[in-house]
């Protein structure tokens, strides 16, 4: 089995953040700890979690 991946999903766009959770759900390896609406939010959750990937 593969490790879990922490992933940070970032986008201005609601629709947008909703389709790349639903592309998600198909990687059950990918976790993902925190959705972003913006650049300040995403830079302090990108330091505080410390992801493995960021969409």
């Amino acid at each position: 089995m593969a490790d879990i991946q922490k992933i940070i999903i970032c986008d201005d766009e609601d629709d947008a953040r909703l389709l790349i959770r639903q592309y998600m759900a198909d990687y059950p390896q990918l976790f993902i700890i925190k959705e972003c609406s913006n650049g300040l939010e995403a830079v302090n959750a990108i330091n505080s979690l410390e992801p493995d990937l960021i969409f």
